[in-house]
């Protein structure tokens, strides 16, 4: 696989599982798979560990690994796992968002 993705295998899946992923969210499924593929291209991924604090200001995020736990805006409890994303701001915007179990 290395010889036909490049040196960079890990990233390539990552990329792989961050595209299938947001395919299945219904406003930026509209976008065609280049546009899509943009969309991965100036998203930035890291690695947070459990209790560290979600930086300001996130509009999107994708679950790649772990899981993340914070509060809507209505104060209900939000859980993301693998394979799941938040479209908007509000788990950023909180005071007590944080990874759970280290999360991607």
């Amino acid at each position: 696989l290395k010889e036909v993705l490049g040196e960079d295998l890990a990233g390539c899946l990552e990329r792989s599982f961050m595209l299938s992923t947001l395919r299945r969210l219904p406003i930026i499924s509209q976008l065609s798979l280049a546009q899509l593929v943009r969309l991965v291209d100036v998203m930035e991924a890291g690695t947070y560990e459990a209790g560290a604090d979600i930086p300001p200001g996130l509009r999107l995020a994708v679950v790649i690994d772990g899981e993340l736990t914070g509060r809507d805006r209505d104060g209900k409890t939000v859980q993301l796992a693998r394979g799941t994303w938040h479209e908007d701001d509000c788990l950023a915007d909180m005071d007590d968002s944080s990874a759970a179990e280290g999360s991607r």
